[in-house]
């Protein structure tokens, strides 16, 4: 594999992609207007969670390597000067961004350190899963200009997304637990997840479980938004639960269905603002 291919891979474009609809999504559907205020906060958030890989991959150089993973220890230094370049990028922004309202710039900043301390939390039961679900679904509350929680769609469309990325971080956690599970000298684990601490069918239950209850929360307050995209996004969220219920020990195929169905879902709520969005940003490059 060429070098600009595994950095495209350490970018992880998946999850990039993810936070860029989020941002939108929850802008969308504040009614608020997509200006070039809003692609600078999407740009930030993005560049916040590429460089939030980068740091992890930096952190668990060696580690990694027990999964066949080299490539951040074998450009340990050019890991470290990007992820300390993107990081004082990410700050600076944000600063901007804080200029203009300190609570939009104070969630990027928070999501900043959440980022940047990711990789020290694996000693902690859960909380390295929990805080990539904290931060990811932190970013639905910038339309919410005066205090968290403010409005009943962005905490409705927080909650779904804590849930759904919960459950998808302790499918990756699941994926390491032998790997994870290797004691050090002192008898520690190397990263106390779930899958560590439980068995794979109790571990698959409380995946299925947090899908699930995402799925009743976005039924029951955002499916006016999503038009009639949800014939598609439901059958999909079904198959997960079924998948990590019925085939604990084939976790791949349940985050295939929880995957498409969160991308689904959210570009749902952009799609009936797309082209417009599309037309402001052909009058704003022509202005």
């Amino acid at each position: 594999m060429e070098t600009y291919e595994k950095w495209l891979e350490a970018f992880r474009l998946k999850m990039a992609t993810f936070a860029i609809l989020l941002v939108l999504s929850s802008f969308v559907l504040a009614n608020k207007t997509i200006d070039a205020y809003v692609w600078l906060i999407v740009l930030i958030v993005t560049l916040g969670t590429i460089n939030t890989m980068l740091t992890n991959d930096y952190f668990d150089r060696e580690h990694d390597k027990l999964k066949g993973k080299t490539f951040a220890s074998e450009n340990e230094h050019t890991f470290l000067f990007v992820v300390v370049i993107l990081w004082s990028i990410i700050f600076m922004l944000s600063c901007v961004v804080m200029f203009y309202s300190r609570y939009q710039g104070s969630i990027l900043l928070i999501c900043a350190f959440l980022g940047i301390i990711y990789s020290f939390t694996r000693k902690f039961p859960m909380l390295s899963a929990i805080t990539v679900a904290f931060a990811s679904s932190l970013v639905s509350q910038f339309p919410t200009e005066k205090t968290f929680f403010q409005d009943r769609i962005p905490i409705v469309l927080f909650s779904y997304v804590f849930l759904f990325i919960l459950a998808r971080e302790i499918v990756r956690d699941v994926k390491d637990k032998y790997i994870d599970n290797i004691k050090n000298i002192k008898s520690e684990v190397y990263k106390k997840t779930l899958p560590v601490i439980l068995n794979n069918k109790e571990t698959a239950l409380i995946i299925a479980g947090c899908t699930l209850f995402a799925g009743i929360i976005c039924s029951l307050f955002l499916i006016p938004f999503a038009g009639k995209f949800y014939v598609i996004w439901i059958p999909l969220l079904i198959l997960s639960v079924v998948a990590f219920i019925f085939y604990p020990n084939k976790y791949a195929i349940g985050e295939k269905y929880l995957d498409i169905g969160i991308l689904i879902m959210l570009f749902s709520f952009l799609y009936p603002s797309i082209f417009n969005i599309y037309h402001d940003c052909l009058d704003y490059i022509a202005y």
